[in-house]
C-alpha cells in the first residue's frame, strides 16, 4: 500500500490498453490464485512457502524500526540486546519478524503484550521503558 503506487502511476501512465487490478489478500489465498491462474504474481509478507509449486524470493527488505516515546530512556540507535522483552508490546505482524524476535530473545519469551495490530495496546497506560519493534 506504501511501496507500489509510484509503479502503479507509471504503469497507468503509459496508457496500455489494459487494466491495473489490485486485490489485497491473505498469503495462502494469494497462493490459491496463483496455482488457478487467477494471478500473474503477488508479493506477500512472509517467506513461506505454500506449495512446491510456487517460488517465493525476497523482493526487497527492511530494517526493524523501534518505536518509543520522544522522552523514553533509548538512545538514537539501540542494541537489542539492551532492551527488556518484559516491557514489550509484541505485535505479531510478519513471520520474519517473529523469526528475528525469536532468534534474540528465545521462542520462551514473554513479552508484556501479544498482539496482532498496535491498536490493542491502546489501554495501557504509557510507561518508561516500553517498547515495540
Amino acid at each position: 500500500q506504501y511501496i507500489l503506487p509510484p509503479v502503479y502511476k507509471r504503469f497507468l501512465a503509459q496508457g496500455l490498453p489494459v487494466s491495473l487490478w489490485i486485490h489485497t489478500l491473505r498469503d495462502v489465498d494469494s497462493a490459491q490464485l496463483l496455482l488457478q491462474h487467477e494471478l500473474d504474481f503477488a508479493f506477500i509478507d512472509s517467506n513461506t512457502v505454500f506449495d512446491d509449486r510456487l517460488t517465493v524470493r525476497p523482493a526487497f527488505r527492511e530494517p526493524f524500526l523501534l518505536l518509543s516515546p520522544p522522552d523514553s530512556p533509548y538512545s538514537e540507535e539501540v542494541e537489542t540486546s539492551s532492551l527488556d522483552v518484559s516491557e514489550e508490546l509484541l505485535v505479531t505482524w510478519d513471520p520474519e519478524f517473529i523469526r528475528w524476535h525469536d532468534r534474540w530473545f528465545g521462542a520462551g519469551a514473554r513479552p508484556l503484550l501479544y498482539a496482532d495490530t498496535l491498536q490493542a495496546a491502546d489501554f495501557l497506560p504509557p510507561t518508561e521503558g516500553r517498547w515495540v519493534a
